[in-house]
């Protein structure tokens, strides 16, 4: 009796975690029910979700839920993920208090305050166009800047309770890091924003 296999849904998270070598899987399953995902893998060990994150497939919604260090604030937000990025900007520097801020810019289709609503605070940058945090009173934990009209999320990837079904795509404000900060291995590197934000 031929063995079940499951649906190719079933199988995204070990793709995520199981690199391509020479164009062939380390999983048989993978290899029998990718078909056209098949051409996504490269020599280069080419993730699946970077690709997704990328837009190279339609992939329309997810859901990323986190919380603070003390455990009072939590949160859940479902949309399109439109990036995820390590930002060398010293205001992201001077927020986190490390070489980079890593965030994943969503375009949000619902947001919700699961509990400690109350106990969020922000801050603005007088001078700043867009620059704002937002973060628990309590312990200080940065957490998710939601656009009243939800047209932009940035989430504190370190907020998250688990990993992101994506891997940072791009180091931006790269000019401005400073000396001791990670090097650019991997991911492209921007001046600033990138091109196609």
């Amino acid at each position: 009796m031929a063995a079940k296999i499951a649906p190719v849904s079933s199988l995204l998270p070990r793709i995520e975690h199981a690199p391509v070598r020479g164009g062939a899987s380390r999983d048989p399953r993978i290899s029998q029910q990718a078909g056209k995902l098949k051409a996504c893998f490269s020599t280069d060990a080419v993730r699946l979700s970077s690709r997704i994150t990328r837009g190279e497939f339609n992939v329309s919604q997810s859901t990323l839920s986190g919380s603070c260090l003390c455990g009072s604030v939590r949160y859940e937000i479902s949309g399109d993920p439109r990036g995820f990025y390590h930002c060398h900007c010293r205001r992201c520097r001077k927020t986190t208090g490390t070489g980079h801020a890593s965030n994943i810019i969503l375009k949000p289709d619902a947001a919700k305050w699961l509990s400690g609503e109350e106990l969020l605070e922000s801050f603005k940058v007088p001078d700043a166009k867009r620059f704002r945090t937002v973060f628990c009173s309590n312990c200080g934990s940065p957490l998710p800047r939601i656009a009243p009209d939800l047209s932009l999320a940035v989430i504190p990837a370190g907020s998250l309770d688990e990993s992101p079904a994506i891997d940072p795509t791009a180091r931006i404000f790269w000019e401005s890091r400073a000396d001791w900060s990670c090097d650019a291995s991997e991911i492209p590197v921007w001046p600033e924003y990138p091109d196609d934000r």
